[in-house]
């Protein structure tokens, strides 16, 4: 009767491992939905209260960003963090949509950490197209009051345009007071 106890206590701790893992391994691929007339700077403010509610759809993380181009999420940064350093293909999607929500056009990423010449190249023949020329982590405070430690960015511009914008790009008080 014992070795029957303990092959089901096996059984629930193997179950509750698979099912935790399920739980708390959820997706890293990521969809960023952004307004088709939309040129700036983009921050994605994670583990926000009073955020955008984790939205997926199948395997991917969803991201509404608002016109004025600042997102607050309940996501949570720390699991997603490392991947999206290391990683960024068909996992990380940039979408640009209309009024409607419906898809208008699929932003490409610059490879601005590339050395290689062909990815580079389709930015430099086409100078006008709009895209993704910059993307990564930071964080800023405004004060001693509002502190934003988990921060994802990504700057949507044509390529002639890159040099307009600082890396990181800096937010002002005024960008995220017109986000409420």
């Amino acid at each position: 009767m014992k070795s029957v106890i303990t092959v089901i206590r096996m059984f629930a701790l193997v179950a509750g491992a698979w099912f935790l893992q399920g739980c708390l391994g959820s997706s890293q691929k990521q969809t960023t939905l952004i307004p088709k007339d939309y040129i700036g700077k983009v921050a994605i403010l994670y583990n926000q209260k009073d955020g955008q509610k984790e939205e997926h759809l199948n395997d991917r993380r969803i991201y509404r960003i608002p016109n004025c181009g600042i997102l607050k999420t309940q996501f949570t940064l720390r699991e997603h963090l490392s991947w999206a350093l290391h990683e960024i293909d068909s996992d990380v999607v940039f979408i640009r949509i209309d009024n409607m929500g419906n898809p208008v056009d699929t932003l490409l990423r610059w490879p601005w950490q590339s050395n290689s010449d062909s990815e580079n190249d389709f930015f430099l023949r086409n100078p006008n197209r709009v895209g993704i020329i910059d993307w990564g982590f930071c964080g800023f405070s405004f004060g001693d009051t509002e502190n934003y430690k988990d921060v994802e960015f990504f700057i949507v511009d044509s390529f002639k345009n890159a040099s307009k914008y600082s890396h990181p790009p800096e937010f002002e008080k005024t960008e995220l007071n017109k986000c409420k």
